[in-house]
């Protein structure tokens, strides 16, 4: 049982720290996943669906990127976002930032136009979604541990304990 213990305390103090890593990389990755120029084919997909015929035909016409800038005065300063469908060759990469959210896990949508039946999908940073879900499991399985432990402790002493204090009831009457 300590071999256990000892293997989740170091589990559970080494994921997370890789996980923290994952997230600072995922944070620099985010950056260049969201950001208007260099490469379309980026991102780690996680869904996709197909294109509407009027979207397909948008972006098959399309000959020269669109960029659109929100900006948001507030008190003292002013947010400025860029929302673009960037398009080089037969590739697309789609960005819509929402004015009034701010997350972490922001997503990008890619469309290989060169297929034939191109798709929606949507991608975002890996070393973010890998961060996310070592986190949570490392979480998950403590907790599972941790009460799996409580259970067959109660279960063994509470019998245990139980019996224990019979037996010296009999002995002693």
């Amino acid at each position: 049982m300590a071999d256990i213990r000892d293997f989740l305390l170091l589990a559970q103090t080494i994921l997370p720290a890789i996980g923290i890593g994952l997230f600072f990389w995922g944070t620099v990755d985010n950056y260049f996943l969201t950001r208007y120029g260099g490469r379309l084919n980026r991102g780690f997909t996680i869904w996709s669906h197909p294109l509407q015929t009027d979207e397909l035909q948008l972006l098959n016409n399309l000959k020269e990127d669109i960029v659109d800038i929100k900006e948001r005065r507030f008190v003292l300063r002013t947010k400025i976002r860029k929302d673009f469908v960037m398009v080089n060759g037969r590739e697309v990469l789609i960005r819509f930032n929402h004015m009034g959210q701010r997350t972490s896990w922001p997503l990008v949508g890619y469309v290989d136009l060169s297929l034939s039946e191109p798709l929606l999908e949507y991608r975002l940073s890996l070393p973010m979604l890998i961060g996310t879900i070592l986190i949570m499991i490392v979480n998950i399985v403590v907790v599972v541990v941790l009460l799996l432990a409580f259970v067959f402790s109660w279960l063994f002493e509470a019998g245990g304990l139980r019996n224990y204090l019979s037996q010296k009831a009999d002995l002693y009457s």
